[in-house]
This record gives structure tokens, C-alpha cells and sequence, in this order.
């Protein structure tokens, strides 16, 4: 498990503070008024530097917390995406899919939503939605969507692909299909070969993936004379 900046830099800090202690009571020195202007110089510190130290606080707090980890896929609800590469005492790094770095304050990060989507270790398992014209057999479909996903390597077989039925009320039909992928990068080219295979195994069978058909109706409107 990689370390972030952050985890360092506070347990470097931690170690100075606990042996400038130990070095003082061993010494039997303690400066009552070192203690007093510190806090003091602290104070006015502080308050110059709110922002700096929010950052600060809320990054210790994501590291004992958790929400994520270093090399975690992350996504905001402004529909950026990246990997957690480090936490510092500052910011949270992320690197996008065009390997640039996005940048984020771990105030700012500690007070918006996002989606965990994990890392290479994780299973990712979503569900995509697939039209299907015709009158077949919704029964038969599911097991033709079961076998083409049966068919793609990029699709783990345990658990197994699952097909579904979700609206037959119209046509064409809708069906789901649920797979696992290794991990969130994995998918993407994992989701390019499963819609091959759709593709080709429906088909075979004489059925096609369709578009939904909206029909759009248009009425005059005319003015009336006065």
C-alpha cells in the first residue's frame, strides 16, 4: 500500500514534536514562556492562514477516514474523472485519462460528492441497457445477450453475465446486461468488445440492436384575423 505525502509529512512532523518534548523533560526544562508566545504566535498564525490550514485538516481527515486511496479512480459530479496518485498536506493529486494532473484542495475535496470507482484490485460490474426490434422470445434473447457476454475476454465469467428483461411494453424491447470486469479501466475496452459480441451473436439469429423511433408530430398554428 503507497504512503501519501500527506501520512509522511504528519508523522515526520509528529516524530520532531514528540522528541523536542522528550529532549525538554529530560533536560528538566520547561519554558513556560516559550509555551506562551508560541501559542500566541500560533494564534495570529492561524488566522492568516485559514484557508491553508482547512486544507490542511480536512487532508488529515480524508487520511484517517478513508473515503479513497492512492491509485482509487474518482469521479465528480462535473463529470471529471481521474486516479488518486498522492494526498499532501494541500491538495489531492488525480491524473485524468489524457494523463494531465487535476488538482484538487482538500478543502474543496472534503465538501462535494464523488464516486469511488476504485482501483485495479476492485471489481467493476456495470450495467448496460440494449434495444432489441422484433417479437422473439424475450426468454431466448436473454440467453443469446448471456452468450455473447459468455464470449468476450474481457468479461470475467464469475460471477456470470446476467440478462434481463426490462421493458417489453414497447418495441423494440429493452433488455439489461449485467457483466464484471476486472477493474474501472478495464471496462472501457472491455464494453467496445461486449457490444462486438451483441452485435454479431444477435445478428446471426436474425435480430439487430435498435435506436429507439420517437415520432414527433408538427401542427400549424395560424393567426387569426381581428
Amino acid at each position: 500500500t503507497k504512503f501519501s505525502q500527506l501520512g509522511r509529512t504528519v508523522l515526520f512532523g509528529l516524530c520532531l514534536f514528540v522528541g523536542f518534548l522528550v529532549y525538554l523533560y529530560s533536560n528538566d526544562r520547561v519554558p513556560t514562556e516559550l509555551f506562551l508566545s508560541a501559542g500566541a504566535l500560533a494564534a495570529v498564525v492561524a488566522f492568516a492562514m485559514q484557508q491553508t490550514l482547512g486544507d490542511l485538516f480536512s487532508g488529515i481527515a480524508l487520511s484517517i477516514e478513508k473515503p479513497f486511496k492512492i491509485g482509487d479512480w474518482l469521479r465528480f459530479s462535473d463529470g471529471m474523472e481521474g486516479e488518486v496518485t498522492d494526498i499532501n498536506w494541500r491538495a489531492t493529486r488525480l491524473r485524468g485519462w489524457d494523463n494531465t494532473t487535476y488538482v484538487v484542495p482538500n478543502g474543496q475535496l472534503s465538501q462535494q460528492s464523488f464516486t469511488n470507482l476504485h482501483g485495479p484490485e476492485h471489481l467493476f460490474a456495470p450495467w448496460y441497457l440494449v434495444k432489441v426490434s422484433g417479437d422473439s422470445d424475450p426468454h431466448d434473447v436473454n440467453a443469446l445477450l448471456e452468450l455473447a457476454a459468455s464470449h468476450c475476454d474481457a468479461v470475467l465469467q464469475d460471477p456470470a453475465p446476467v440478462a434481463r428483461l426490462m421493458d417489453g411494453t414497447s418495441n423494440p424491447k429493452t433488455y439489461m446486461v449485467w457483466v464484471h470486469f476486472p477493474n474501472y479501466p478495464a471496462m472501457f475496452a472491455g464494453r467496445e468488445q461486449l457490444y462486438g459480441e451483441i452485435h454479431r451473436t444477435l445478428k446471426g439469429e436474425g435480430l439487430q440492436i435498435s435506436a429507439e423511433i420517437h415520432e414527433i408530430r408538427h401542427r400549424a398554428i395560424g393567426t387569426e384575423a381581428g
